[in-house]
């Protein structure tokens, strides 16, 4: 379903929630914010029951909706409240014996290369293993702002009754160069990884009865871009 919204972005799907506004600086890498009411500092995410931190100085404190990997997802709900939304996602999980693959090619405009794929299967003894990828490339000739990402994602865990235990991982690695827009002012470029795992531990189904989880996460950024001058030169 999340697929056949057209929705490459987290920001793409909260534009359709009354009392959202979202802010782009251009299009699938650029930085990108949303609004509740007009304040921007006023969206949570979790994903898997992890609040996600805006760890990047560059975005004062606000999450960059881009960073955040739509494609992983089975399911996305949104709760509003008086003055904050919270925006809890959960990842795609096999359930199946039968491998689970898929695989997409996506082109488009500003020259736009798009490459997906999953693989995910459940063994006889309740055994679990998730792999997929995503990589894309664009470029944008008239302001900048093109780049380039390729994230993958992991998983490894078992199941014994009501019991599971699972870890998970996801990694990307992004690149943007500079942007530019008619009045002259620029975007910086920018290269950077975002690392999100976690280990956890469950006893019941979420969706059914009574459940109990804990979890122990990590999140991570590393930005790795080239030195440049207060003057906006050199390296």
């Amino acid at each position: 379903g999340l697929f056949a919204s057209g929705a490459l972005t987290l920001a793409d799907l909260l534009e359709r929630v009354p009392g959202m506004t979202t802010l782009r600086s251009g299009w699938i890498n650029g930085p990108m914010q949303a609004a509740y009411l007009g304040d921007v500092g006023k969206i949570r995410v979790f994903y898997d029951g992890v609040e996600l931190d805006p760890l990047d100085p560059r975005n004062g404190g606000t999450l960059d909706l881009t960073t955040i990997e739509l494609w992983t997802l089975e399911e996305v709900a949104l709760e509003r409240g008086a003055d904050e939304v919270r925006v809890y996602l959960r990842s795609w999980r096999a359930q199946r014996t039968t491998p689970s693959t898929r695989t997409d090619i996506t082109t488009g405009d500003e020259d736009t290369n798009l490459y997906r794929g999953f693989f995910g299967k459940r063994f006889g003894h309740g055994e679990a293993l998730q792999l997929g990828f995503q990589q894309y490339s664009t470029t944008n000739a008239r302001f900048g702002g093109g780049g380039d990402q390729l994230a993958i994602l992991g998983r490894v865990g078992t199941a014994r009754g009501k019991w599971s235990f699972d870890a998970f991982a996801l990694r990307a690695n992004r690149t943007r160069s500079d942007r530019f827009s008619s009045a002259g002012s620029w975007i910086a470029a920018e290269q950077a990884r975002h690392t999100d795992a976690y280990v956890r531990a469950g006893y019941g189904d979420p969706d059914a009865g009574p459940w109990l989880q804990l979890t122990a996460a990590s999140l991570g950024f590393r930005e790795t871009s080239p030195f440049r001058a207060a003057g906006g030169t050199g390296n």
